[in-house]
């Protein structure tokens, strides 16, 4: 899952931490400062500004999903690009034992796929 804000005209990545939104780039903007990790380190490739919710135009999210022998599911992660196999999770039971997933812990599923036996989208979420 990934999240963005739109400020003045323009998508960002966005960190939420607490209350605290914090739009993210890769170039030098109007307003951004250097990012200082936990450590003091300042990164000189990444720029930060905070803001409040009212200040953005919209926020955001991005899901990767699959559609798999016909049942959507998420993608956890692509397990090898080279090979392209999709790892795929659920929490859905009824979808699970249909799918042939394997439990991973009490209440989720996961299964391996190639790349070939999934149609992967992109999943818009306003938040």
């Amino acid at each position: 899952m990934e999240t963005y804000g739109i400020y003045k005209g323009k998508q960002y990545p966005l960190a939420q931490i607490d209350q605290q939104l914090i739009l993210k780039s890769t170039k030098e903007e109007a307003g951004f400062t250097k990012y200082v990790d936990v450590s003091g380190k300042v990164h000189e490739d990444l720029f930060v500004k905070e803001f409040k919710r009212k200040d953005l135009e919209k926020v955001f999210q991005l899901n990767d999903m699959a559609y798999y022998k016909g049942e959507k599911l998420e993608v956890l992660n692509v397990i090898n690009d080279d090979t392209e196999e999709i790892e795929l999770f659920t929490m859905d039971k009824r979808k699970a034992e249909k799918l042939g997933f394997v439990q991973h812990d009490k209440l989720s599923f996961r299964k391996t796929a190639a790349r070939k036996e999934v149609e992967l989208i992109k999943e818009y979420k306003d938040i």
